[in-house]
């Protein structure tokens, strides 16, 4: 009985633990967040959007605002990061009757996205001499 209680209340204790540290996590993030908004002028996940954006490709319209993508996209744009091109249809005449939005990042997200990945690899070879 005793190693059952033993086992019990560890569990219970590395549990509260973890919950710790996600509530940690989870409270940091939101600060990111918020200096994301307060320097950048857009969200943390407009950035990582940003960074994820392939120039000329066409994405279907209704998925993109069935996925809520299309919130991160106008903040994107209204921030001077993106310019967003709708046309029916693709180029090659498939889908005629479907909206598609094409994303192009303007100078300024290139330069953004460029810092982003520039930062990134200084700290990754910075974190790996430390080793």
């Amino acid at each position: 009985m005793k190693y059952v209680i033993t086992v019990f209340f560890s569990a219970l204790i590395a549990s509260s633990h973890v919950q710790a540290n996600e509530n940690d996590i989870i409270s940091k993030i939101g600060a990111l967040n918020e200096a994301s908004i307060e320097w950048l002028g857009v969200s943390l996940g407009a950035v990582a959007y940003l960074s994820q954006i392939t120039p000329n490709s066409y994405m279907p319209l209704d998925y993109l605002e069935h996925s809520g993508t299309m919130e991160l996209i106008s903040e994107l744009a209204n921030a001077g990061y993106i310019t967003k091109h709708e046309r029916k249809g693709l180029p090659d005449g498939h889908q005629p009757e479907e909206m598609f939005v094409t994303l192009r990042p303007t100078e300024l997200g290139i330069n953004v996205i460029a810092n982003i990945k520039v930062q990134s690899k200084a700290l990754t070879s910075k974190g790996s001499r430390m080793r």
